[in-house]
């Protein structure tokens, strides 16, 4: 999240991590990448803003492993461990999420650009700041601009979702996952993916209580119980919100850069999500 490219953004990124968050944020990268090596951590890996928060939570009930989030931890226990990494310990069992990189795009904007009362108000100050973007609000103006700096001058972040598809997208030791299939059948994907990912068997009722706990409507109830301002930390929790704030010139844009890894992930550049495409490691996808 707090990942530049510029070296004067991102010393005033690093500045804003209270000392709760570089704790958290220096202790899992610790137990993912030395730990990891001796002890039985499972690692949940995303690009920001692709759902792994919300999948992170009913995957980490499946197998019976403590999720710790934005808190300091013990790296000595087994845990899911929650990443935006291009790289983990080879023998760490690994579950990468992934999600229409056009969503993807559309939610990193909003995370960017406008507060959700959770944590990010500093970092959304920073961003306003940024020239070229003095209208945030004009959200369907400025993405062609932003896809522009998200992938060709890694300006928000040192690496677009073209590195993260490339790094991972051919690799045979990791489980994939989608959030559209979450939001479809979150209990069949529960009972698909537990076993994979070294649980038990799960019955179908087993997943889909844990499904129902950790739905979108549960999940937006108790966050706005504890603080009304982060009840919008869930923005919309649905499939083609692109479709939405998207025009045709930033379309073409980001499919410019993201067209090769649509299909190997189900994806159509019209749009449309089919099911999750067997894996063949013998063609591989590179970023352009």
């Amino acid at each position: 999240m707090f990942e530049f490219s510029s070296p004067g953004l991102l010393s005033q990124k690093i500045r804003l991590l209270s000392r709760k968050d570089f704790s958290y944020v220096l202790i899992n990268r610790i137990g993912i990448k030395v730990f990891s090596r001796a002890i039985p951590h499972l690692i949940l890996n995303e690009f920001p803003k692709s759902g792994g928060t919300w999948i992170g939570k009913m995957v980490a009930r499946s197998v019976g492993l403590p999720f710790p989030r934005n808190t300091p931890f013990n790296p000595f226990i087994p845990s899911l461990l929650h990443c935006h990494l291009l790289e983990t310990p080879s023998n760490a069992t690994q579950l990468i999420v992934w999600r229409d990189p056009r969503d993807v795009i559309v939610s990193w904007y909003h995370h960017c650009f406008f507060s959700h009362g959770h944590t990010n108000e500093k970092f959304v100050a920073v961003n306003r700041a940024i020239p070229g973007y003095e209208n945030p609000e004009a959200v369907t103006e400025n993405l062609e601009r932003f896809i522009a700096d998200n992938f060709e001058r890694n300006l928000f972040l040192k690496w677009s979702w073209n590195t993260f598809a490339a790094s991972w997208i051919n690799n045979e030791r990791s489980v994939f996952c989608r959030y559209e299939d979450f939001l479809g059948d979150p209990a069949h994907e529960l009972q698909r993916l537990t076993p994979l990912i070294g649980g038990s068997e799960l019955s179908y009722e087993r997943a889909a209580q844990i499904a129902g706990h950790f739905s979108i409507q549960s999940e937006r109830a108790r966050a706005a119980k504890s603080s009304p301002e982060a009840g919008g930390f869930i923005r919309q929790g649905k499939a083609g919100c692109w479709r939405d704030v998207m025009n045709e010139g930033a379309h073409s844009a980001l499919l410019s850069h993201v067209g090769p890894f649509l299909s190997p992930l189900g994806y159509t550049e019209s749009g449309e999500v089919l099911p999750l495409p067997k894996r063949h490691f013998s063609s591989i996808v590179t970023a352009n």
